[in-house]
């Protein structure tokens, strides 16, 4: 979690990503997806590698995403996101997606 977050907003973060692991329990990546944006414009690097690798070909089938096609440049903008807020494993992640 990103140290600059408040106490009232690291609230609202760790409810909205209780509320995006049920989403993906259901297999709702999409409904997913958006909750992980909020996250990450919150401020949270660990929503934005989340929300890259809803988008990354290399782990949609991870997520239980059958029928989903990915789509690289998008998780590559949510990976350099991650790294920005201070996630070591997006440089990786990039690394695999070939960039």
């Amino acid at each position: 979690m990103n140290p600059k977050i408040d106490e009232a907003a690291a609230k609202d973060l760790k409810d909205l990503l209780a509320r995006v692991n049920r989403l993906l329990d259901k297999g709702d990546i999409v409904g997913a997806r958006a909750i992980y944006q909020r996250a990450a414009e919150f401020g949270s690097g660990a929503a934005a590698l989340a929300l890259g690798a809803t988008y990354d070909p290399n782990r949609l089938w991870s997520l239980g995403a059958l029928g989903l096609v990915g789509n690289r440049e998008r998780a590559r903008q949510w990976y350099l996101r991650a790294s920005e807020l201070g996630q070591s494993e997006a440089k990786d992640r990039l690394t695999a997606l070939g960039f």
